[in-house]
């Protein structure tokens, strides 16, 4: 596979129809917003004919004092 693909990729995102300049593109957006401070962080899936073309995770869970700034993965999920 070529392009922006990661381990939680599962199928070529050109052979499914999505410019792989957009998805980056689309990447740089999102952590551009948690810069800001827009969001905390993002889990983010593409997908279309059920194969998923980019999976990214992003940003920390919660930057709030009370919690634990940890990394985003894949598998996080509003508290």
């Amino acid at each position: 596979m070529e392009g922006i693909n990661t381990p939680e990729t599962s199928a070529d995102p050109k052979e499914l129809g999505f410019d792989p300049d957009r998805l980056k593109s689309m990447k740089r957006s999102i952590q551009a917003d948690i810069e800001k401070g827009l969001y905390d962080g993002a889990v983010f899936i593409v997908a279309r004919h059920g194969q998923i073309a980019l999976h990214e995770a992003t940003g920390k869970t919660d930057l709030e004092k009370t919690r634990n700034r940890k990394p985003m993965t894949s598998s996080s999920s509003s508290p």
